[in-house]
């Protein structure tokens, strides 16, 4: 089962990996490391919720368009059941902008599944970023 896991996710992955490339040398992805973005870097920052973890947090804005990439990390000792995480973005105002992050599937203890979730509109100047992991 593990074996077929990581034959699933590893082509999946180093895809993500060569996009990630082509798309910095461009200059298409923004991330914590980006001095000059106007993203707010707090919300890209790892944070831990019960037994998961969600790490690796990016944010990609092109024409209007946030494309955002986390990695959720079962850190527990047992397998849990996650059908998806909503990333709730606050403006200054207060409003939330949801995207949804698709999960419908048990992950076992250490590992991962990385969800990635788009919107039309630029979610660049949010001011908090709150997820909740619905199972």
């Amino acid at each position: 089962m593990r074996k077929t896991k990581l034959i699933i996710l590893l082509p999946l992955f180093l895809l993500l990996i060569i996009t990630s490339f082509a798309c910095a040398k461009r200059g298409g992805i923004l991330t914590s490391d980006d001095v000059n973005s106007k993203i707010n870097h707090e919300l890209l920052t790892n944070k831990e919720i019960g037994d998961f973890q969600l790490i690796n947090a990016s944010m990609n804005i092109i024409d209007g368009t946030t494309t955002f990439t986390v990695t959720l990390v079962n850190s527990g000792k047992k397998d849990l059941y996650v059908e998806k995480v909503l990333f709730n973005f606050y403006d200054s105002n207060g409003q939330v902008t949801t995207l949804t992050g698709f999960v419908s599937d048990i992950i076992e203890p250490n590992d991962v599944k990385i969800l990635s979730a788009s919107h039309y509109t630029d979610l660049g100047d949010s001011v908090s970023l709150k997820y909740e992991i619905v199972k």
